[in-house]
């Protein structure tokens, strides 16, 4: 009798959320949802936003130039991609030092501004 009462419980509760979830209300979504719950979906969502970023420079890559692994070549194409997804593509990373840009074939380039928004980046290989 218990379980079917505690059952019956879990089912309203689940339905409560997906109406909320429908309805866009939340609100009442925060009250129905487990903190638990409210940390998945905060993942969730910055992984379906971060997918959807990676998506859209795929499709402008889709144009550049590529070796044989199907890295990008060109440094700009890689900035391009970039600014677009927010990292860098395969086969680039980022530099940590604001101050020096590296390029693919690895030599060390001073950045004109300091403070200038740049790719900065390494073909890695």
């Amino acid at each position: 009798m218990r379980a079917k009462a505690a059952d019956a419980a879990k089912e309203r509760r689940e339905k409560d959320i997906e109406i909320a979830k429908k309805s866009g209300d939340k609100k009442a979504l925060n009250k129905l949802l487990t903190p638990a719950e409210r940390a998945q979906a905060k993942l969730d969502a910055a992984k379906k936003k971060e997918g959807e970023k990676e998506t859209k420079a795929d499709a402008a890559a889709l144009k550049f130039k590529k070796d044989d692994d199907g890295v990008i070549i060109s440094k700009d194409d890689a900035a391009k991609y970039k600014k677009i997804a927010g990292k860098a593509p395969r086969g680039w990373k980022t530099d940590p030092s604001s101050q020096t840009r590296l390029c693919d074939q690895g030599s060390a380039l001073r950045n004109s501004s300091p403070t200038a928004s740049t790719f900065v980046a390494q073909r890695t290989k």
